[in-house]
């Protein structure tokens, strides 16, 4: 284990003290604790997310402004079929609400090739998922914020993980990458709370079921973590999950939207070549991948980019007798929407949550964010999860 994490050279220096780590899964909690987070900002909160159409988290975003809590969002403005009517209106509120707000120092910043300098996108997406309290709270994990991804307790949702992280030095770095992503000056950021009139009215902030969402926030289980490591895309994505594959030794388990097999025009996925390297020496290797037939729309199949993978990698595995496992998940069985996970569980202690799809898009051209914990109870807490979705998913 140790040294997978020296090969991976991520920037933040590993702490020498125990991180206290808050952890939570779609669809059963993840909303309690993203409010939880926003709710703890007594100063200011930073907000980088993909899509913002949970009323829930909407309504904790302007309770914290109204309170007067400065609060920056930065917005994916060009998102996989737009921007629906839930998002458009939420960001209309949100803009009100930071107009009115003392001072006039809280913006709204979408990611957009849209803009007056018609500067070049740095990114194809802001795909990140993340939230930073006061600098010393972090909130990362692989769902957005919209009904699916932070669904209301007892609905049906999406399968994702979500930590809220206590350390101030990773924190400051998710800070410093917020305020150089939102640069107006790059030419690909607007501020669409310069639109909102100052004599528009205060939003009503709607905060049914906050109570609720606190109870369940108080339940949430806290473990401690020997050290956390950002792994930051296009930055250092590559370099750190492939390290954290070629230096597995006993175990793989990942679970994932996307798992493509091709990387480029005739070229093989690197992920996936590492996969097969580590059955090859011997590591267990489990892989449970979304059923894509859930993007299926008005009679137009998705893409089986997975169902790809599986027959390659599972002809690999029955040719040369290797540890290695993929299925299509049972979404049905699991009580999810959709697997929207990007996560992996290596070697009993190491646990990736993210909002890295393994795709060439999202590890080399997007804005992703994603955390390696080493802590073998948060390790354990996942694991129990996967080993119920893996189970339920051989029902087919």
């Amino acid at each position: 284990m140790k040294k997978v994490l020296i090969a991976l050279l991520l920037a933040s220096a590993v702490p020498a003290y125990a991180v206290p780590i808050k952890v939570a899964e779609a669809p059963f909690n993840d909303l309690a604790l993203t409010v939880m987070a926003i709710e703890t900002a007594k100063t200011y909160l930073l907000v980088n997310i993909y899509d913002l159409s949970s009323k829930e988290i909407a309504a904790a975003l302007i309770e914290r402004i109204n309170a007067g809590v400065h609060v920056e969002v930065l917005e994916e403005g060009q998102p996989v079929g737009g921007i629906g009517p839930a998002g458009r209106e939420i960001q209309a509120q949100l803009a009100r609400a930071m107009a009115k707000a003392a001072g006039h120092d809280d913006h709204l910043y979408i990611m957009t090739s849209h803009t007056q300098l018609l500067g070049k996108r740095r990114f194809h997406y802001d795909h990140a998922k993340y939230i930073v309290a006061d600098g010393e709270n972090l909130l990362i994990g692989s769902e957005n914020y919209s009904p699916t991804g932070n669904p209301v307790p007892g609905s049906v949702g999406n399968r994702g993980w979500e930590v809220f992280i206590h350390d101030a030095d990773t924190t400051m770095q998710f800070q410093q990458m917020f305020r150089s992503d939102a640069d107006l000056s790059k030419g690909d950021i607007i501020d669409i709370t310069l639109a909102a009139k100052d004599g528009s009215t205060m939003p009503a902030v709607d905060s049914t079921g906050f109570d609720r969402l606190k109870m369940i926030a108080r339940t949430l289980p806290i473990f401690e973590a020997a050290a956390v490591h950002p792994i930051i895309a296009p930055n250092n994505s590559l370099k750190g999950l492939l390290a954290l594959l070629d230096g597995a030794r006993k175990s793989i388990d990942i679970q994932q939207m996307t798992l493509d097999s091709s990387w480029g025009p005739g070229a093989k996925s690197p992920l996936v070549l590492s996969l097969l390297a580590a059955a090859r020496r011997g590591v267990q290797v489990r892989a449970l991948l979304n059923d894509e037939s859930t993007f299926d729309h008005d009679g137009i199949p998705a893409k089986r980019k997975n169902v790809e993978t599986l027959k390659i990698l599972m002809e690999f595995a029955k040719n040369e007798r290797l540890p290695l496992e993929v299925r299509i998940a049972n979404v049905k069985a699991m009580g999810v929407d959709y697997i929207h996970n990007k996560g992996a569980l290596v070697d009993g202690g190491l646990t990736l949550v993210s909002s890295i799809n393994w795709d060439q898009n999202a590890v080399m051209n997007n804005r992703e964010a994603g955390m390696l914990i080493e802590s073998s109870d948060i390790f354990s807490h996942y694991e129990s999860l996967f080993e119920h979705d893996w189970a339920v998913s051989a029902q087919q």
